[in-house]
């Protein structure tokens, strides 16, 4: 049941303040982030020089999935949250 995997996802394992002063908390792997006063649904990952990005907003039903060839903390992960930011308001 897809609802129910969905629901313990949202199951806070871990919460604290990431280096960049955002506060996270983290459920099965799934970082829920506060985008633009919206709770978001984050998960990251990455090999070979490449990485993906899905950003889930359940109040707003919108969903974003990043690809990128570029697997450098000031590559993919800032231009996918930059990216996300301004789709979010939309």
């Amino acid at each position: 049941d897809l609802g129910k995997a969905f629901q313990q996802m949202r199951n806070t394992t871990y919460s604290g303040k990431g280096t960049d002063e955002l506060d996270y908390k983290i459920g099965l792997a799934w970082f829920e982030l506060t985008i633009d006063n919206q709770n978001v649904w984050v998960h990251d990952g990455g090999t070979g020089g490449s990485s993906s990005f899905i950003f889930i907003c359940p109040a707003k039903n919108l969903a974003m999935v990043f690809l990128s060839n570029n697997n450098t903390d000031a590559g993919a992960p800032t231009v996918a949250v930059e990216v996300f930011n301004d789709i979010i308001k939309l």
